[in-house]
C-alpha cells in the first residue's frame, strides 16, 4: 500500500478524475448515434466519479488506505464486463478501451502527482483561493 499523499499531491486524484470523466463523456457524446457504445462510455464516465462518493461511506476499511476506494470503484466495472460476455460473448470495444482508460488513470495519478510541474501547478491553483 502506498503512503497517504500530501494535500498538493492528492489534488491530482480529483482533478485527473475530472479529466478522465470529461474524455469519456465527450467520446460518448460523439458516439451517441451508436447506442451500445454511447451507453457503455457514459456508464464508465459515471463510474470514474464514484471514488469521491465511496470515500464517504461510513465503513472503516474504505479509508484504511489511499487505494481502497479506487479498487472499490473498479468493482462497478465488473457487472458491465459480465453483461458484455453474457450478451455478446466478448467484451464490447467501448468497455475494453474505456475500462482500460479508467484503470490506467490509477498509476497516472501517482506518476503525475509527484512531478515538479504538478506541484507548481497545485501551489499556484490553490493560491488562487487565498
Amino acid at each position: 500500500m502506498l503512503p497517504i499523499l500530501p494535500p498538493l499531491q492528492f489534488l491530482a486524484k480529483p482533478l485527473l478524475d475530472m479529466v478522465v470523466f470529461g474524455v469519456l463523456a465527450l467520446c460518448a457524446i460523439a458516439r451517441r448515434g451508436v447506442p451500445q457504445t454511447h451507453k457503455r462510455l457514459m456508464l464508465l464516465a459515471t463510474i470514474v466519479l464514484l471514488e469521491t462518493v465511496i470515500v464517504r461511506w461510513p465503513i472503516a476499511f474504505v479509508t484504511s488506505g489511499p487505494d481502497v476506494a479506487f479498487m472499490l470503484k473498479m468493482v462497478f466495472i465488473v457487472p458491465l464486463v459480465g453483461w458484455d460476455f453474457r450478451t455478446l460473448g466478448r467484451l464490447h470495444p467501448a468497455t475494453l478501451w474505456g475500462g482500460l482508460f479508467v484503470i490506467a488513470a490509477w498509476p497516472a495519478y501517482y506518476a503525475i502527482s509527484a512531478t515538479d510541474g504538478w506541484l507548481a501547478f497545485a501551489r499556484w491553483s490553490t493560491g488562487l483561493l487565498a
